[in-house]
């Protein structure tokens, strides 16, 4: 239940929080959620775009990094867990 709250703050963070708390709750969230952070970093991309700014999106960059890093953590854990029992 706890991470289903985390979820959801993160989502709202950045309406509600500075980024830099934005971005870690996010990082807290992802730990359960990989998505999480990658559709944190949609949102800061769509909140704060400026028209005549860069043509990267650097909120989804880093929200993909942050997920695919996380999905990789998470599946060598789940591997040292599922061979250090045997």
């Amino acid at each position: 239940m706890i991470y289903a709250a985390f979820f959801v703050v993160a989502i709202f963070s950045p309406f509600l929080f500075p980024w830099q708390y934005a971005v870690m709750i996010t990082i807290f969230s992802s730990w359960r959620y990989p998505f999480a952070a990658l559709a944190v970093g949609i949102e800061f991309d769509v909140l704060y775009a400026v028209s005549n700014g860069s043509f990267v999106l650097f909120g989804t960059l880093i929200g993909g990094g942050i997920t695919i890093t996380l999905f990789f953590i998470q599946h060598i854990m789940q591997t040292y867990v599922r061979n250090s029992s045997a």
